[in-house]
């Protein structure tokens, strides 16, 4: 196969490639499941403690955007040793932002 060029590829930034999930992507997912805080400002709620079967059942149900929930998950690649799901840093931190505003109002 020829090598990809990438250096007019609309999913790519200078630092980050977005790709939909792979079936190894569930140990990350579950390991996530464990940042509280960062999860309580995300979804404005606690969650359930996470499971490595909930993990890999969401990771399956995911990957190479085969889910037809209307939504469509990726992961940015490595960023600094950290794997983002779905978001550069700065939206990230933007959206935790947002969302803690949002909780002070409830």
């Amino acid at each position: 196969m020829k090598e990809i060029d990438y250096s007019d590829y609309f999913w790519q930034d200078d630092m980050i490639r977005l790709r939909g999930f792979r079936p190894e992507d569930w140990e990350n997912h579950y390991l996530s499941g464990f940042e509280t805080s960062a999860r309580l400002k995300l979804e404005c709620a606690m969650e359930l403690p996470p499971t490595m079967s909930a993990a890999r059942e969401f990771i399956e149900e995911n990957v190479n955007f085969k889910s037809t929930n209307g939504q469509i998950y990726y992961i940015n690649g490595e960023y600094k040793d950290a794997i983002l799901y779905g978001l550069t840093k700065d939206e990230f931190s933007a959206k935790l932002k947002e969302a803690s505003k949002e909780c002070e109002k409830i």
